[in-house]
């Protein structure tokens, strides 16, 4: 298969205007290293702290298709998470109301979904569609939020997981201070986990957390 196409969005007063597939792998290959810094409008972290994406239209990343009772990635490629453990996603995310189809992750470790790990980030107003599997913090939105934000977003599909498995978010880590939240989320999918020891339709498992 050939190298996922990047393309930076464009880039004003720290807003990114995401338009595209290639933007979106744009943004996910800043996390994870791909894209290198001193390259076009690369932020001056690769966590996104202090900037804001802005979806304006909806985005296929991918065709998935449910054939003979599997989730098959027909088109396209499989989706690399936003967010690492290294460096997790720290900006703001605002689908606005769009959606982003044909998400297929088939990952064996931990954080996955169509974003990884978020830290201290916030996603909202988005809508994802497709199918997530992992090991450890699975989520249809998010594998793992830690003192973030997620509200108004929806996934439908399929998440399959082990420990920490939820429709929306696998894991969601807060403090005393400063927990995380979830707000107004839904998920319309199935769940099914192997060796694990939480799952949830909405979350897996929660720590500090706020969820309504």
């Amino acid at each position: 298969m050939s190298a996922s196409v990047m393309t930076a969005p464009e880039l004003n007063e720290k807003i990114y205007s995401i338009v595209s597939s290639s933007n979106l792998r744009w943004v996910a290959g800043v996390c994870n290293g791909e894209v290198k810094a001193g390259t076009k409008n690369y932020p001056s972290n690769p966590s996104f702290s202090g900037y804001t994406l802005v979806m304006k239209n909806n985005i296929s990343v991918g065709n998935v298709e449910l054939i003979e009772g599997e989730y098959t990635l027909t088109s396209g490629e499989n989706w690399v998470p936003i967010g690492t453990e290294k460096t997790p996603f720290s900006g703001a995310f605002d689908g606005t109301e769009f959606k982003v189809s044909g998400v297929f992750v088939c990952g064996t470790e931990k954080y996955n979904g169509f974003f990884g790990n978020v830290s201290n980030g916030t996603i909202q107003n988005l809508s994802v569609e497709g199918y997530v599997e992992g090991k450890v913090s699975v989520g249809g939105i998010a594998g793992r939020l830690y003192c973030g934000k997620i509200s108004d977003c929806a996934f439908l599909g399929k998440v399959n997981g082990g420990e920490k498995t939820g429709g929306n978010v696998g894991e969601i880590i807060g403090t005393e201070t400063n927990p995380s939240e979830v707000f107004l989320s839904v998920a319309s999918c199935s769940i099914t986990t192997f060796e694990g020891s939480s799952a949830g339709g909405i979350v897996g498992e929660a720590q500090f957390a706020n969820i309504l």
